[in-house]
């Protein structure tokens, strides 16, 4: 069985070094074979509507027209249900014509991390009896969220601790706590089916 090249489009450093880890393990989790991992492209949010295009045709390019594309932002303080349509417009009118899927995680990526937050208790120095919060993705900042819950002099570092914490994470729980990261599941379900 041939496996599907996957390039990733992300925001930054933290994203581009643990989102092949996320995928890794939802693959696992679904019975999908896992893709094989092209270089992620990061791309500045305040330029994303002027080079989502051109990032998606360079990505394509780096994989001869041949593999998938799958963009994952965070939405921040705009509405995912809005931007992501239009973004996925953006993506539609890039490049050549390969299967490719826009997803925005509601808020921050992180407030996937609070959505499963008991999966993660100890590990890189969050508390012991972590418990989620009520709605995760309400969250104003869930990097402030888990910064606060880290014990003793330790500080919560995307870069560091993200690639790490994602590897943990209960997917089944994060999936119902969190609709954009169901949403995220069901959208890499598909693409990768589409591809195989």
């Amino acid at each position: 069985m041939t496996r599907s090249q996957l390039s990733l489009v992300v925001e930054g450093q933290s994203e581009e070094r643990a989102l092949p880890g996320l995928v890794a393990r939802i693959c696992a989790h679904l019975g999908l074979a896992e893709p094989v991992f092209r270089r992620p492209f990061r791309i500045k949010r305040q330029r994303v509507d002027r080079d989502l295009g051109r990032a998606l045709t360079l990505c394509a390019a780096k994989m001869s027209g041949k593999g998938l594309l799958l963009v994952l932002l965070d939405s921040d303080n705009e509405c995912a249900k809005e931007r992501a349509p239009k973004l996925l417009a953006l993506a539609a009118e890039a490049g050549p014509a390969i299967p490719k899927a826009v997803v925005l995680a509601v808020r921050e990526i992180e407030a996937w991390l609070l959505a499963a937050a008991e999966s993660l208790r100890g590990l890189q120095g969050l508390r012991d009896d972590l418990h989620p919060p009520p709605d995760p993705e309400r969250v104003g900042s869930p990097k402030a969220w888990l910064k606060e819950r880290m014990t003793g002099t330790r500080t919560y570092g995307p870069v560091v601790d993200l690639p790490v914490l994602v590897r943990h994470i209960d997917i089944d729980l994060a999936r119902q706590r969190a609709p954009s990261f169901d949403k995220f599941c069901r959208t890499l379900e598909t693409l990768l089916e589409r591809a195989g």
